[in-house]
């Protein structure tokens, strides 16, 4: 009984942490000094603030820090087309 107990709360707690910490968004710069709105934090930039849970609240962070004036807000900043 105490098992199985233990056990589900376990599995709770692990449930709840992965939700947690699956929606993570970060407000970077990179090594050309541009701010960018990102779900991870990559090598070559440096994290400015976050995390928040959603895209939405790290844009507007992004938009008090006077270090991200020129600021990108494409989450998708590579070659391949527009984000989805």
């Amino acid at each position: 009984m105490i098992a199985r107990t233990l056990t589900a709360a376990a599995f709770m707690l692990a449930a709840g942490i992965g939700a947690v910490s699956a929606a993570e968004w970060f407000v970077v710069a990179g090594e050309d000094r541009e701010c960018a709105v990102v779900d991870q934090v990559l090598p070559g930039f440096g994290k400015l603030a976050g995390p928040y849970a959603t895209q939405a609240e790290a844009v507007a962070e992004q938009g008090k820090l006077a270090r991200c004036e020129q600021a990108n807000t494409d989450p998708d900043p590579d070659e391949d087309g527009p984000a989805r």
